[in-house]
Protein backbone atom coordinates (compact mmCIF):
# COMPACT_ATOMS: atom_id res chain seq x y z
CA UNK A 1 0.00 0.00 0.00
CA UNK A 2 1.24 3.45 -0.87
CA UNK A 3 2.36 5.76 1.92
CA UNK A 4 0.03 8.73 2.38
CA UNK A 5 2.01 10.58 5.05
CA UNK A 6 3.86 13.21 3.03
CA UNK A 7 6.45 15.72 4.20
CA UNK A 8 3.77 18.42 3.87
CA UNK A 9 1.43 16.56 6.21
CA UNK A 10 4.35 15.93 8.56
CA UNK A 11 4.96 19.67 8.84
CA UNK A 12 1.26 20.27 9.52
CA UNK A 13 1.30 17.59 12.22
CA UNK A 14 4.38 19.08 13.84
CA UNK A 15 2.78 22.54 13.82
CA UNK A 16 -0.34 21.08 15.43
CA UNK A 17 1.73 19.32 18.11
CA UNK A 18 3.59 22.53 18.95
CA UNK A 19 0.33 24.48 19.09
CA UNK A 20 -0.88 22.18 21.87
CA UNK A 21 2.03 23.17 24.15
CA UNK A 22 2.33 22.72 27.13
CA UNK A 23 -0.19 19.86 27.02
CA UNK A 24 1.20 17.86 24.13
CA UNK A 25 -1.08 15.31 22.49
CA UNK A 26 -0.30 11.62 22.84
CA UNK A 27 1.08 9.56 19.98
CA UNK A 28 -2.38 8.01 19.50
CA UNK A 29 -3.94 11.48 19.28
CA UNK A 30 -1.38 12.33 16.58
CA UNK A 31 -2.27 9.19 14.63
CA UNK A 32 -5.98 10.04 14.87
CA UNK A 33 -5.25 13.62 13.78
CA UNK A 34 -3.46 12.33 10.66
CA UNK A 35 -6.23 9.82 9.87
CA UNK A 36 -8.88 12.54 10.22
CA UNK A 37 -6.88 14.92 8.03
CA UNK A 38 -6.47 12.27 5.34
CA UNK A 39 -10.17 11.36 5.47
CA UNK A 40 -11.07 15.00 4.90
CA UNK A 41 -8.91 14.80 1.77
CA UNK A 42 -10.73 11.66 0.55
CA UNK A 43 -8.33 8.92 1.71
CA UNK A 44 -10.05 6.16 3.69
CA UNK A 45 -7.37 3.46 3.59
CA UNK A 46 -5.11 2.29 6.38
CA UNK A 47 -1.88 3.99 7.28
CA UNK A 48 1.19 1.98 6.36
CA UNK A 49 3.88 0.94 8.84
CA UNK A 50 6.07 3.60 7.21
CA UNK A 51 3.34 6.21 7.83
CA UNK A 52 3.08 5.19 11.47
CA UNK A 53 6.85 5.35 11.89
CA UNK A 54 6.94 8.83 10.33
CA UNK A 55 4.15 10.00 12.65
CA UNK A 56 6.03 8.57 15.64
CA UNK A 57 9.22 10.36 14.57
CA UNK A 58 7.42 13.69 14.16
CA UNK A 59 5.78 13.25 17.56
CA UNK A 60 9.03 12.36 19.31
CA UNK A 61 10.87 15.25 17.67
CA UNK A 62 8.29 17.87 18.69
CA UNK A 63 7.45 16.46 22.12
CA UNK A 64 11.03 15.67 23.16
CA UNK A 65 11.01 18.32 25.89
CA UNK A 66 8.06 16.78 27.77
CA UNK A 67 10.32 15.28 30.41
Amino acid sequence: MESRFSWYLSIQLQDWIVSQKPSYPSLMECIIWVQTKLQREGFYGKLTNEDLEDIKNAFEFQASDIN
